[in-house]
């Protein structure tokens, strides 16, 4: 049985949830067919009063590339909105949702010199497990550059 990701249950579960003036704001939902991650997934503008600072993804599923590189949740803040935390704010605001899908514990994956978010899964309190070598048939990282990913695991309540 497919998790419902709709529009419908992120605003159910999400409302008006806010972190000051940060909120998220729903952009797309994709199918498992057309999702990068090959599950279904949400993404949403992270936004700062009616600004865009950047964007987050929910990935729900648990298929192996997901929990091993990708991770459940992917973010990027803009470079103006960068060093105010809104990358592990923005995390935080979707644990409901993640909760309600039963993405316990959630991993996190990022590139070992990123030293920014390494700095975000310290602050959330994410353990760091391992750094992993990517698959060479990884298209998506791979492509890019990216040989390896730091993995992390994060419980919460």
């Amino acid at each position: 049985m497919q998790p419902d990701v709709s529009p419908t249950h992120a605003s159910t579960i999400l409302g008006e949830t806010r972190d000051g003036e940060l909120h998220l704001q729903l952009d797309e939902i994709y199918s498992p067919t057309g999702s990068p991650w090959a599950v279904p997934a949400y993404r949403f503008d992270v936004m700062v009063g009616d600004e865009r600072a950047g964007t987050i993804s929910l990935r729900v599923g648990d298929n192996e590339r997901l929990v091993r590189f990708a991770g459940h949740v992917g973010f990027g803040i803009d470079e103006a909105f960068r060093g105010n935390r809104l990358a592990g704010r923005a995390v935080r605001l979707l644990l409901p949702l993640a909760r309600s899908h039963c993405l316990q514990p959630l991993w996190l994956g990022c590139n070992p010199e990123n030293a920014a978010s390494i700095r975000v899964m310290e602050w959330l309190g994410a353990t760091y497990v391992e750094t992993v070598d990517l698959p060479s048939d990884y298209d998506r990282y791979f492509a890019r550059g990216e040989r390896q990913k730091r993995r992390y695991c994060l419980e919460y309540a």
